[in-house]
């Protein structure tokens, strides 16, 4: 094992000790009401510390009509009975409640398909476990306010294109070397018809759903047309980003939030207030526990 393995380790190891403090925090209670959001996350037995840490540290400036986590197989009774304490009113439901014929089985594919199945009625904001919240998120709070969609940019996607735009990058990268699933998914964009005409190369960690904004039928439009081209590769890890990503853009007015406030743990910048702490970036240094612990100790856990 080299040096930066064990480093990486050892942070993950400091990190777990930090955000199992997050169990001292007391509990955080929706309102129950309609006009306010759901938040929902799919959550696996490794990451509930990781979980209450990410909705605790959002819902302190965001309220929440209610939760709802999407339960990994992994999840045992324990755990749903430690969530049970730290939120209210909370739905944990089984990952399989949300399989969809023709619609793929696994990844994130069933936190998707429970999104959209529960916008019909509600703002849904689906909430990546790791990601904290550092600072209010005005531009989020707005978006709820004023029924605005929104995704998370990343570098190659600051804003909203034609699908005929994102085909062509698309097929760029494909030129340079990118085989990723996102990217092969993104070179079809042109043909998939009139419904879908825009495409943000967004990151589906952190997305609120408006009311009505899509249904389960224009989810299965996107899996017969990209399934039907890529055949078992749709099933790969990443389509569904893709899919959220393609939902989203053809939604009027989707705000893609500004990575220079969201979605940067890696950077050292005044105005953060959202950090996802992505794989390759979560354990690299010091910051995910250092940010845990502030916050656990911002959200009152017992010293």
């Amino acid at each position: 094992m080299n040096l930066d393995s064990l480093t990486r380790k050892l942070n993950e190891y400091r990190f777990r000790m930090t955000a199992r403090r997050i169990r001292e925090t007391p509990l955080i209670a929706g309102s129950g009401r309609p006009q306010d959001p759901i938040i929902l996350s799919m959550v696996q037995k490794k990451d509930v510390d990781m979980y209450l840490l990410a909705v605790k540290s959002f819902a302190r400036y965001v309220t929440a009509s209610r939760f709802v986590v999407v339960a990994d197989p992994s999840l045992d009774d324990e755990d749903r009975a430690c969530i049970q304490r730290h939120l209210s009113p909370i739905e944990i439901v089984d990952a399989s409640h949300f399989h969809q014929p023709g619609i793929p089985v696994g990844g994130t594919w069933e936190r998707l398909t429970a999104v959209v199945s529960l916008c019909a009625d509600a703002f849904v904001i689906q909430l990546d476990a790791d990601t904290v919240t550092v600072d209010s998120p005005a531009l989020v709070i707005d978006c709820i306010a004023e029924g605005r969609a929104f995704t998370l940019g990343t570098g190659q996607g600051r804003e909203v294109v034609s699908t005929t735009e994102a085909a062509a990058f698309a097929c760029q990268l494909v030129e340079k070397g990118g085989r990723h699933v996102q990217v092969q998914c993104e070179t079809h964009l042109a043909g998939i018809g009139d419904r879908f005409q825009r495409y943000v190369r967004g990151c589906s960690g952190f997305t609120g759903f408006s009311r009505g904004c899509a249904n389960i039928e224009d989810l299965l439009v996107i899996n017969r047309h990209f399934g039907d081209l890529l055949g078992e590769r749709w099933t790969s890890w990443g389509t569904e980003q893709f899919a959220s990503n393609l939902l989203l853009a053809n939604v009027p007015s989707v705000q893609v939030l500004d990575i220079n406030a969201y979605h940067a743990p890696y950077s050292d910048m005044p105005n953060l207030s959202f950090l996802h702490f992505i794989g390759p970036l979560r354990f690299k240094n010091g910051l995910y526990r250092q940010d845990a612990a502030r916050v656990i100790a911002e959200l009152g856990a017992k010293a």
